[in-house]
């Protein structure tokens, strides 16, 4: 119905792709019937006119991080993309007091470009590299250091609102308010008479307040009806949006308060002989009041143990007898301050407090290395997937949120540890942001059996219990009711604060069309249905529990399925019956929108806390398929391998061929044949682009070995120019290519040091890259066992290589047993050691524009690799002369890119929305692909140095 009446070709229909699209990080498993991908606020507002006529319910989704199952649905899905300019709003106030935010704004982005200023979101969940602002709003996201003051309830200053009847409410707007007060007069009032009732009632607006006063998201924000002005009900409707999950309406834009970001931290890592002892320090740490550390995070022995399996932490491995005492526990602390001489005095008081000495025996040694801080916060932020990654086959990790008075901590967890024992679940643990009262408890949980489910029911009932009962705690403290908690609000509540949220409800969705069965639910079994199952279906990806951390990294998370969803995919096709239309849907979805279009960069794996590598599990899935429909894909692969001079040569001709066809027939024609060609042959002709270059010279026509001069103490070097720069010439005619500027930079700076030589035969050599992430291991392995074999007879000390994806495969896989290095890595190495005085003693000279430096996926995954790109960079034209790209992958992953180029679209979408002057890099294919998306031209970093320091 939504798809004829609204958003065409923005909307999905079909099962495998809705379900694949419906995925998220909470146990519940639902496939929406539509998915709706809308691209500006009158696309949401007449998505929701449309529904609110034919009464299909809607719920909307940002990140879907969501633990609590407030982003699945069986209906509608209103799915904010990455990519859409309309959602990615970010403009920072003159002085930086505050920020206006898109719905599909990273919240960790939101913090980097308030960075300079000093400033950042108060929100600050463990999520925050992946979880989206509409979410973090929507759910009232907290975490680690914002406690209850900075969180986006405190801190939000206006949103633009969209209503269940499509209606636009713009909070900050005079008009749209006025607007709003007449055309739902209704709404209006009816929010002025509950906020009325509220304050009248003296005995339920203390409840409230006290509610309030620690973390609280369970239900709705009822502190609205008491901190708004009774006769502002624009003022109302802002709060109450603030963790209403959806079923209030769509924030479409939003302004938060923001908060200091002092520059100097320290954290230090404390450990305990017991849980309880650990939040007794934490109850004393807070009574410091201004002394006390910025964050206090607790984590129990279960969680320590886990976290040690995936850190180097010092203090994991020198726990006393932490096998031993399932009572151990440790406090994570970090103190922030203006300036260093305040942060020494800061954490030179927290050490003399005599609440650590029973814990630790000497000094509180603080640690003010960002790198051991961040191993430290890693292991904290991770522990939920770290835990989830060691669960039993075939279950779920589930993560419930609680919040009481810190004074009530310490016994809280006791009792916790015991209904944990009690009722079988040895591997269940407690982490927690301490110093707020806020605990995470995390276990693994079979969906397979009725008696599973019977065992999840009881273990919420009896954690509901004791938390919103016993202790007058949150059953929700920071992830949101969603469907899980919604049958234990009115425990936790009670029926006359319940009945308000009824009404709350009533007001804004009359039909009941927004979330339904999100926060509030007549259904008291409706945290028990549509549980997740999880499959095994391949030990790299078992791991998974969906979190979605790794999708802000995904280069084709714009245009295809990001690694969350091929692994939820995959494991939904394992259930089908094979031969069924369902399951030949899902097969053929997996293989185009997954197979097909991932870039196997690994990137995914750099979010991932447990460095699960989606992209190896998408080319072992790409061999077993060549293997079964392509058996002489291999032998052919191998023999291309076996010969690879004449491909190089071919590569080359074929190049030649194409640009003197698009000089006679034009460049758009060709690109038009060319697609042609690629769809019949099934992708894999490349389709032509302007920004393809004419091919170099052959290095062998050129002569390109540097001969030997006898001098016995120079140091002996090969060069191995790759095919990319081999068959890829420069841009422009009159630049240098690559192989001649890396031998100018030798000839010229450093041939009394250096004697460069060139493999014989060096057309015939490829590491084996090129044929890896196509799923070919046999021709990977020839390829790479042949470059080793040259290298190693030609008795050099060192192999300096032009394109970081080949230095990073020839590291991995080995080559000859010579050390291997980039290029600009080894010139770096060889200025500081004296030999290249021009590159140690270059002179900045600033463009007219920044420089935009993109690092690519490979090089970022070789130690140390980047860092010397930017410091050779900031040579050649000054620290604020580079900017860096913010592109985790470029997505040409090779011809990937050029075979299918709504991949790199994807990919570079955020960059070509900047419109760079000029970019620089390190591997020829990515630079042609960040040419091809943002019209700038491209070039590797070492002709930048040629152009500057040869004749």
């Amino acid at each position: 119905m939504l798809h004829r009446l609204t958003l065409p070709g923005r909307v999905t229909t079909t099962t495998a792709e809705c379900f694949a699209l419906g995925t998220d990080a909470s146990p519940y498993s639902l496939t929406p019937h539509t998915v709706v991908s809308p691209v500006s606020e009158a696309e949401v507002q007449a998505t929701l006119a449309a529904a609110a006529v034919h009464r299909v319910p809607v719920t909307f989704r940002a990140a879907g991080t969501s633990l609590s199952g407030q982003a699945s649905t069986d209906a509608a899905l209103i799915k904010i993309s990455h990519a859409e300019p309309a959602w990615k709003e970010l403009v920072i106030a003159p002085d930086g007091g505050s920020v206006r935010l898109g719905p599909a704004v990273i919240g960790g982005a939101a913090n980097a470009a308030l960075a300079p200023l000093g400033r950042k979101i108060g929100p600050d969940p463990s999520s925050i590299d992946s979880a989206m602002i509409g979410g973090i709003v929507a759910n009232n996201s907290s975490g680690m250091c914002c406690g209850v003051a900075s969180n986006a309830y405190h801190t939000i200053r206006s949103a633009r609102i969209i209503l269940a009847d499509g209606t636009l409410l713009d909070t900050g707007s005079d008009a749209s308010r006025a607007a709003f007060l007449t055309s739902h007069a209704k709404l209006a009032q009816g929010l002025v008479d509950l906020a009325r009732e509220v304050q009248a009632d003296t005995a339920l607006a203390a409840r409230i307040a006290s509610k309030f006063s620690i973390k609280c998201t369970t239900g709705y924000s009822l502190n609205a009806l008491v901190d708004a002005d009774p006769n502002d009900p624009v003022d109302i409707v802002l709060k109450l949006m603030v963790g209403s999950e959806g079923t209030l309406g769509f924030i479409s834009s939003v302004e938060l308060a923001t908060v200091v970001e002092h520059p100097h931290s320290a954290t230090a890592f404390v450990t305990f002989d017991a849980t309880a002892a650990a939040a007794e320090a934490t109850q004393a740490l807070r009574a410091l009041g201004d002394r006390a550390p910025d964050a206090v995070e607790l984590m129990d022995a279960v969680s320590l143990a886990s976290a040690a399996h995936s850190s180097d932490i010092a203090s994991v491995a020198t726990l006393p007898n932490l096998d031993l005492n399932p009572r151990a526990a440790a406090l994570l602390l970090e103190v922030k301050a203006p300036t260093a001489g305040d942060l020494e005095a800061a954490c030179a008081a927290l050490a003399a407090e005599p609440l650590f000495e029973p814990a630790l025996g000497d000094k509180l040694g603080f640690a003010q290395s960002a790198a051991e801080a961040k191993i430290m916060w890693d292991a904290r932020k991770g522990i939920i997937p770290i835990v989830g990654a060691r669960r039993p086959p075939g279950t779920s990790t589930i993560i419930e949120d609680v919040a009481v008075p810190v004074s009530a901590l310490a016994p809280l967890t006791d009792d916790l540890s015991a209904l944990f024992a009690s009722l079988g679940y040895p591997d269940a643990c407690i982490v927690g942001h301490a110093l707020e009262g806020n605990l995470h408890l995390i276990f693994n949980q079979g969906f397979a059996t009725p008696a599973d489910v019977d065992a999840f029911r009881t273990l919420l009932d009896r954690m509901a219990e004791l938390v919103a009962v016993k202790y007058d705690g949150s059953l929700k403290a920071e992830h949101g009711t969603g469907r899980n908690m919604a049958p234990y609000v009115e425990m936790e509540w009670g029926p006359r604060a319940t009945s308000l949220m009824w009404r709350i409800k009533e007001l804004f969705d009359p039909a009941g069309l927004l979330n339904p069965g999100v926060i509030l639910s007549h259904d008291a079994e409706i945290h028990v249905k549509h549980l997740k199952a999880t499959p095994s279906v391949d030990p790299v990806v078992d791991a998974c529990i969906e979190c979605g951390f790794c999708e802000s990294n995904c280069p084709s998370r714009n245009t295809a399925l990001t690694p969350r969803q091929r692994i939820a995919l995959a494991r939904k096709l394992s259930t089908l019956e094979d031969g069924s239309a369902a399951h030949a849907e899902a097969s053929a979805l997996l293989d185009s929108a997954a197979i097909d279009l991932c870039a196997a960069d690994g990137m995914c794996q750099a979010k991932c806390p447990v460095s699960i590598n989606t992209g190896e599990y998408m080319v072992a899935l790409r061999a077993a398929r060549l293997a079964s429909g392509s058996p002489w894909a291999s032998k052919l692969a191998l023999i291309v391998a076996d010969n690879f001079g004449v491909a190089t040569a071919a590569g080359r001709g074929m190049l030649a061929v194409a640009h003197a066809a698009a000089s006679l027939v034009g460049s758009a024609s060709l690109t038009t044949v060319s697609a042609g060609l690629n769809t019949i042959s099934g992708s894999l002709i490349p389709i032509w682009h302007e920004a393809l270059p004419s091919p170099p010279l052959p290095v062998s026509w050129r002569g390109a070995q540097s001969q030997p001069a006898g001098a016995a103490s120079r140091r002996r070097v090969a060069y191995f120019p790759t095919c990319v720069s081999r068959v890829l010439g420069p841009s422009q005619r009159g630049e240098l290519c690559v192989v001649d500027a890396v031998q100018r930079l030798f000839d010229e700076h450093l041939v009394d040091s250096y004697e460069l030589v060139i493999p014989d035969n060096v057309d015939g050599l490829c590491c084996g890259c090129a044929f890896e992430s196509k799923g070919l291991s046999s021709a990977t392995d020839a390829a790479s066992a042949r470059l080793g074999d040259a290298l190693a007879a030609l008795d050099v000390d060192a192999v300096v290589v032009d394109a970081s994806p080949c230095v990073e495969t020839m590291r991995r896989l080995g080559a000859g047993g010579v050390p291997v290095y980039d290029v600009v890595e080894y010139l770096d190495l060889a200025a500081r050691s004296g030999h290249f005085p021009a590159l140690s003693e270059l002179a900045p000279q600033p463009a007219a524009e920044p420089v935009v430096l993109h690092i690519p996926c490979s090089a970022s995954k070789v130690a140390g690799l980047e860092r010397v790109y930017q410091s050779v960079a900031a040579r050649l034209w000054g620290e604020r002369g580079v900017v860096g790209s913010d592109v985790a992958c470029c997505g040409m992953a090779g011809d990937r890119g050029l075979r299918f180029p709504e991949l790199r679209a994807s990919a570079l979408a955020s960059l070509t929305a900047r419109a760079p002057a000029r970019g620089v890099s390190c591997s020829r294919t990515c630079e042609v692909g960040l040419e091809a998306e943002t019209g700038a031209p491209w070039h590797h970093v070492v002709v930048a140095l040629a152009e500057r320091l040869c004749k």
